[in-house]
């Protein structure tokens, strides 16, 4: 039967592995809901002994709202210890995630800061962990090398305030697909499926694996030249002004609402159009 393990933090400060630091006197197993509680935020967060619960995987790993400590460190602090479901909601601090050794999937992860200026409040990183569907509503969340995340979702729960960033590092695999609504993506991968609906998306590299790019609202930052598959503009910003290399683009559809910075019909821009479609 599952059980609330909430770290207390009390005996041997720190250490991950000591069971008089949970609730109920013992270490997390499976299907546990792992929790750190604005309750017992006095305590200095989990830091020592952070691969001994490599082979758990609890059912949900939660941070809760008001929580302020560090989880984890970087590096070889990283909290190693997976979950099905994953759920930020610290005012300040950050969690350190890695996937434990089962090499399961997190199904779920939710990035909610609950910080007074969640758009700078740096709370969570994801190394080593395959996550199917990512959530940034509040905070900024960087995923480093050697992270798979198949979809994720960039915006802000509150409407026409930025309060989420996304960082995307050389190393990272993007499976299928990624959406900002508000805030900022900074992807340093190619992602197959790109959506702007929204907010900014800074490209920075790897052109090669990004075969649509849907652009709706917000603005696309094309920061590296190469060959571009297809870019769909219906409405928003293209901007391929933000280095020297020359964007070539195959399939070019745009909208006469569209902006695309950079290009001539005629050519000679910094966006050159192999095909030119316009829609209605």
């Amino acid at each position: 039967m599952a059980d609330n393990r909430d770290w207390l933090g009390a005996t041997t400060p720190s250490d991950l592995n000591v069971a008089a630091n949970w609730l109920g006197a013992a270490l997390p197993i499976d299907g546990d809901f792992v929790r750190f509680l604005k309750k017992d935020t006095g305590q200095l967060g989990p830091t020592l002994n952070v691969t001994a619960l490599t082979l758990v995987r609890p059912a949900l790993i939660y941070v809760g709202e008001g929580y302020t400590q560090n989880i984890g460190g970087s590096g070889a602090g990283e909290i190693e210890m997976g979950a099905a479901k994953f759920w930020y909601r610290g005012t300040s601090g950050k969690y350190w995630f890695k996937d434990g050794t089962d090499a399961l999937a997190t199904a779920w992860m939710i990035v909610d800061s609950t910080s007074s200026s969640p758009y700078t409040h740096d709370c969570v990183s994801i190394d080593g962990a395959t996550v199917t569907l990512l959530d940034v509503l509040r905070g900024m969340a960087t995923a480093v090398s050697g992270a798979t995340i198949t979809d994720f979702y960039v915006g802000s729960r509150n409407e026409n305030a930025v309060e989420s960033q996304l960082v995307l590092n050389v190393g990272v695999t993007l499976s299928t697909s990624g959406e900002v609504r508000s805030g900022l993506v900074t992807c340093n991968v190619a992602c197959p499926t790109i959506r702007v609906n929204g907010g900014t998306w800074d490209q920075k590299t790897a052109v090669a694996g990004s075969t649509g790019i849907f652009v709706n609202g917000g603005r696309l930052n094309l920061h590296v030249g190469g060959t571009y598959a297809k870019i769909v503009a219906r409405g928003g910003v293209v901007d391929g002004t933000q280095d020297g290399g020359v964007k070539v683009v195959t399939d070019l559809y745009v909208h006469p609402s569209a902006k695309i910075i950079g290009w001539n019909e005629g050519g000679g821009g910094m966006i050159e159009a192999t095909n030119t479609h316009w829609l209605n």
